[in-house]
């Protein structure tokens, strides 16, 4: 989801000498509005030919980005809609799922200027209704795909970085790296809303950020308030 951390992530895993930070790839947003106008309808016609062509499409665009043994990373956020699709064409791939307090995502998508396609960012209770849609479809794919989707808060990686960045590195088959606490230090290019937060080194000052504005949650989403599920 927007805001949950995953710029953050991708400059972390950026900072490891084995990624390359691909950005937010288009490759498969458009080979759905090219294949699939009505997605996930037509699907079940895919055809093992066509799944071959598309991998080696994707590889080839891979390939002009991240050169040598690096691994890419695509951040793209609404992917969580195509997993099984990248999962057919590309049946190495792992997924990182960043997650964070509901309450703050919530803030942070309402309080963020996005574009036209996310037309429920601007109430806060289509923004809680559709956390709630992606947190289903997500917990779908994680019976589907076991160990190749991993999942990392928010809050966890604030509190204790070197610990939960070990750990994510093992589900990629990944040692630590010291290098992964100075991401704020990376030169690279950053397109993304979270540009200027991954430019200083780790803080928990957006954890809480809802509660200064909690009167207009309690409005929206009553006695949820209280609850702390993560989205």
């Amino acid at each position: 989801m927007f805001r949950t951390g995953s710029t953050l992530l991708e400059q972390i895993l950026a900072a490891h000498p084995h990624f390359y930070p691909g950005g937010e790839s288009e490759f498969f947003p458009r080979l759905v509005s090219r294949y699939f106008q009505q997605y996930p309808n037509g699907l079940e016609t895919i055809n093992k030919t066509q799944l071959l062509n598309w991998k080696k499409q994707q590889r080839q665009q891979s390939s002009q980005l991240a050169a040598g043994n690096k691994r890419l990373t695509d951040k793209r956020p609404d992917n969580f809609l195509y997993l099984g699709l990248i999962k057919a064409v590309m049946p190495s791939a792992k997924f990182v799922i960043t997650e964070r307090d509901w309450r703050d995502v919530a803030t942070s998508v309402f309080c963020t200027r996005l574009g036209p396609q996310q037309n429920y960012a601007t109430s806060l209770a289509d923004i809680r209704h559709y956390l709630g849609l992606q947190q289903a479809l997500i917990d779908h794919w994680a019976k589907l795909f076991g160990t190749d989707l991993l999942r990392l808060r928010y809050e966890d990686l604030v509190a204790e970085p070197q610990t939960t960045i070990t750990q994510l590195l093992e589900g990629l088959g990944e040692k630590w790296d010291e290098r992964c606490l100075t991401f704020d230090q990376l030169n690279n290019s950053v397109k993304t809303a979270s540009v200027w937060q991954v430019r200083e080194p780790l803080h928990s000052k957006s954890i809480g950020r809802w509660s200064n504005y909690a009167a207009q949650f309690q409005d929206t989403f009553g006695d949820q308030v209280g609850n702390q599920t993560q989205a």
